[in-house]
């Protein structure tokens, strides 16, 4: 700390911890009991138990007004070392005291190959529950692909809600999911469907490969998939 001068300096690797967060940085130099704050190379991991993934940017900077403005971003819920999945954004901007945080040219990449692209991209940053998209399910395997989801949250009321989920999988096609969520004060009730159009890997009968290794005559002919289920829990 250089005494007088309000600011300090840290090279190296170092880890912070701010209002229950962990934060490892290469180094940075702040300026000291201002609100204006600036970092290189931040890596800021969730502290809440159960919670993982990183969130890592090149700069981030904080105005006198609390506005935060992060640029080249990088995120991802993975365990640390396992990139299976992460979105990369070119800014995000937080308002202070906003409800709604904004990212721009946002990439999803799959195991490092980019398969989503957003040019705008509006994400909630507190826990009010809010409807809108929430953060992508992404999934591989080898018979299947690559598998990805993308909820879409509808806050209807306080006692119940919806969410709409498309899918894409890769070897199987494109489908759609839904659920209705219901709570009183003696009941609880889940409803849901989902769509699965042409499943290239089903013909109704037989997988693909059973049918491929019967040699059965004519062409294999995907059919379609769906389903539906309910959960209700009650008291007296």
């Amino acid at each position: 700390l250089l005494v007088g001068s309000g600011s300090g300096g840290a090279a190296g690797r170092l880890r912070r911890r701010n209002g229950g967060r962990d934060g490892i940085e290469n180094g940075s130099r702040r300026g000291i009991g201002e609100r204006a704050q600036q970092a290189q190379r931040a890596l800021l991991r969730r502290a809440q138990e159960g919670a993982h993934g990183g969130f890592e940017c090149v700069h981030v900077a904080r105005s006198e007004s609390g506005d935060l403005a992060v640029e080249e971003a990088r995120f991802t819920r993975c365990e640390p070392g396992n990139d299976s999945w992460l979105i990369r954004s070119e800014s995000i901007d937080i308002p202070a005291g906003a409800r709604f945080g904004t990212a721009r040219n946002a990439v999803l990449r799959v195991h490092d190959v980019p398969v989503f692209y957003a040019p705008y991209i509006r994400f909630p940053v507190t826990d009010e529950r809010l409807s809108g998209f929430l953060f992508p399910d992404v999934g591989y395997d080898a018979d299947d692909g690559v598998d990805l989801a993308l909820p879409y949250y509808f806050n209807l009321a306080p006692n119940y809600d919806a969410t709409l989920t498309p899918r894409w999988i890769a070897e199987r096609g494109v489908g759609a999911a839904l659920e209705f969520r219901h709570l009183s004060r003696w009941a609880q009730t889940e409803i849901g469907g989902g769509y699965l159009y042409d499943d290239d890997q089903y013909d109704g009968e037989l997988s693909r490969d059973d049918f491929e290794s019967l040699d059965l005559p004519g062409d294999f002919e995907p059919a379609d998939r769906w389903l539906v289920s309910a959960d209700h829990s009650g008291r007296f």
